[in-house]
């Protein structure tokens, strides 16, 4: 069992996580979209496994989408979480919005030049 942030080691996880360290109130309140796993914190202890949101059969992701759903709405009521996730996994999530839309690549660099921003400027808040 390992901490689930020590789980995901790609670029785009990683500029997501940076991002979010930096607009979150507190580590606590910055979750990992996980295929197997649902909502996740960062610290939360789970296995290690090999399962893309894409894997799941159509059924199995409506169902995964309600049950995320379901744990955003009871973790919305006291503060507004940070999710670290990828456009599929946002993307049958009504009521958030993510900038920008868009592929990969187009999410990496708008998050790189956030990040940059958000160090340079510290006091500056991003709206969540």
């Amino acid at each position: 069992m390992h901490p689930a942030a020590r789980l995901y080691t790609g670029g785009y996880f990683k500029a997501s996580l940076r991002l979010a360290k930096l607009i979150a109130s507190d580590e606590k309140s910055i979750f990992i979209l996980s295929a197997k796993y649902g909502v996740v914190g960062l610290q939360e202890r789970i296995e290690q496994y090999d399962l893309k949101l894409s894997q799941l059969e159509p059924t199995a992701r409506q169902e995964w989408f309600r049950a995320i759903r379901q744990r955003i709405a009871e973790l919305t009521t006291a503060a507004m979480p940070v999710f670290v996730c990828g456009q599929l996994y946002h993307s049958n999530l009504d009521g958030f919005k993510v900038l920008p839309m868009g592929g990969i690549g187009t999410q990496l660099q708008f998050m790189n030049r956030l990040i940059l921003l958000l160090q340079k400027q510290p006091r500056l808040r991003f709206p969540v």
